[in-house]
């Protein structure tokens, strides 16, 4: 029958199913950015861009001095396998004389992993010189903990909330460290997990593309059976 039709119709059909197929639109991590600001300086380190240290992609690395401050900051961003996790790790000295303040954010802007029953939680380990240190982790610009976020000089926070996330979506981890006077360090890591919850069961919805792709598959079958009744 392939020869009395020839090869062309079938293979248009087999192109379009593939194309528009859900495999062929694969997930994104969106752009990954890290911004430290200080004293009125602002740094900003794109993923893969200088200075970023770390060549691998969803990774920053980044060492150097921002206004009245040196600081170290190793940043991931890892998507897959039913989570997104973003990581932050910050070690912070002050070298001013004065009572300054430093903001580490971790953005992660145009994720379109999809999380039908998402679970977002926030994990903080914080050592800090001892003024007001805040930390946030959000989700579309609505932070996760309470009010503006929660304050910790020292030790470690978690808090999990079942939310939705609105394709594409913005993720970010952001530790905000006041230094009561001249020097001191401060160290924190914050994690931020967009995840699905294990204990909500979703019945599977077809998905537009799913649909288009079963309406062009069933119009190449009856385009082959008209063909093949014409050539009859």
């Amino acid at each position: 029958m392939i020869r009395r039709l020839g090869a062309k119709p079938l293979f248009l059909v087999l192109v379009c199913v593939i194309f528009f197929s859900p495999a062929a639109f694969a997930d994104s991590i969106g752009s990954v950015a890290l911004h430290i600001t200080a004293g009125g300086s602002e740094v900003v380190i794109t993923d893969g861009a200088a200075p970023d240290t770390d060549i691998r992609p969803g990774y920053i690395s980044y060492s150097g001095v921002v206004g009245n401050f040196f600081l170290t900051v190793t940043s991931s961003l890892v998507a897959g396998g039913g989570s997104t996790v973003l990581v932050l790790n910050a070690n912070v000295g002050h070298f001013g004389q004065t009572s300054e303040q430093i903001v580490v954010r971790l953005e992660d802007i145009g994720n379109t992993f999809v999380y039908p029953t998402a679970i977002l939680t926030g994990d903080i380990t914080a050592t800090t010189a001892g003024g007001s240190s805040i930390f946030q982790t959000s989700l579309n610009g609505v932070n996760l903990f309470d009010g503006s976020g929660v304050t910790l000089n020292s030790g470690s926070y978690t808090q999990s909330t079942g939310t939705t996330a609105a394709l594409p979506y913005t993720l970010a981890s952001q530790g905000t460290l006041t230094f009561p006077g001249a020097g001191g360090t401060s160290n924190f890591a914050l994690k931020t997990t967009l995840a699905d919850n294990p204990l909500v069961s979703v019945n599977p919805v077809p998905e537009p593309i799913s649909l288009l792709v079963l309406g062009i598959g069933l119009v190449g079958l009856g385009f082959v059976h008209k063909k093949h009744r014409q050539d009859s």
